[in-house]
């Protein structure tokens, strides 16, 4: 007797499935819009969320309409195999970085400082370290248009660790974490872009 199985499996499958790493974009749709390097070892976009249930005498399980949304983090994190002093700087926020040696000689590195400030823009601030955007671009198999995670207002604030292996290649991983701006507090710092996928009858 055969045996009748269960499966999710459609015409559409193949064609909505998101594949590889994708890229690691600063500044998507702008005309600053610029790829940050080449990675290894996945790229991630989390929204991490603390959704509160209200509790009531009398009810006996959670209650539909009883839940809200206390807290939002959303991060996107990268693991970049090529490194640059902009990279670094962008793991650093508030860092600044010279030529070496003294202007007239010839340049061999940039050093990298920073002074404990994050500058925010806001408030007369003459600078502004945050990032206006950070996205992972990646790859639909139904369609050339991408899937697009796009964090706002955002900052690195994972630790830096920078680890030189016997026989490897140093994977840098970034964490970008966004914010909610000032002026529009209840609005989420973060969207999510998925193509429309043509489907052929």
């Amino acid at each position: 007797m055969a045996i009748s199985r269960q499966h999710g499996i459609t015409v559409e499958t193949v064609k909505n499935v998101v594949i590889d790493s994708g890229a690691v974009v600063l500044d998507y749709g702008l005309g600053t819009e610029v790829n940050l390097g080449a990675t290894r070892g996945n790229n991630t976009f989390v929204v991490e969320q603390d959704i509160k249930l209200i509790e009531v005498d009398g009810a006996r399980g959670p209650m539909k309409g009883h839940r809200r949304i206390i807290n939002v983090r959303a991060m996107i994190t990268a693991n970049f195999i090529q490194l640059s002093t902009d990279i670094l700087k962008k793991a650093l926020p508030g860092s600044v970085s010279v030529s070496l040696p003294a202007p007239g000689a010839t340049k061999t590195h940039d050093s990298i400082t920073r002074a404990l400030d994050i500058e925010s823009g806001l408030a007369g601030e003459a600078g502004d370290d945050y990032l206006t955007n950070v996205a992972i671009v990646g790859e639909v198999s139904g369609t050339s248009n991408p899937v697009v995670c796009i964090l706002s207002n955002v900052i690195a604030d994972g630790n830096l660790e920078m680890n030189f292996v016997e026989k490897d290649e140093m994977v840098l991983s970034v964490q970008f974490t966004a914010h909610f701006s000032p002026s529009t507090p209840d609005t989420e710092p973060w969207n999510i872009r998925y193509p429309k996928v043509n489907i052929e009858s």
